[in-house]
């Protein structure tokens, strides 16, 4: 249905491989005992600041969920981190992918640890 959620590490069902609508990737690490969590901040006039994770819509050009979210990865953090290191980050094998449902939005969560270019 339309809200569900799953960890989709392992398989992305095929429906919802084809119609995201967006993807994202969330950098995590473990500094002195404290998660730490690569989120953007966006000034919006209605709400004020956001907290987000850096991700956007898909473009036509976007053959996967993988395209996408280093895509907007890239563009909302200046090449913060060089888009090879971003792939290969997502290439991990401790890299989760959740399909969140309620947006069609599939968000990828890596570690920060090695993704310094």
């Amino acid at each position: 249905g339309r809200g569900d959620c799953y960890d989709a590490t392992a398989v992305l069902q095929e429906a919802h491989a084809l119609r995201f609508k967006g993807a994202g990737i969330m950098f995590v690490r473990v500094n002195a005992g404290c998660v730490e969590v690569l989120l953007g901040v966006e000034y919006r006039p209605e709400e004020g600041r956001v907290v987000m994770v850096l991700g956007g819509k898909r473009e036509a050009a976007d053959r996967s969920s993988e395209d996408s979210a280093v895509r907007e990865f890239c563009e909302e953090t200046a090449d913060l981190v060089p888009r090879p290191v971003v792939i290969d980050a997502l290439k991990r094998k401790t890299t989760r992918r959740l399909w969140l449902g309620f947006g069609g939005y599939v968000l990828f969560i890596a570690s920060a640890d090695g993704t310094r270019g």
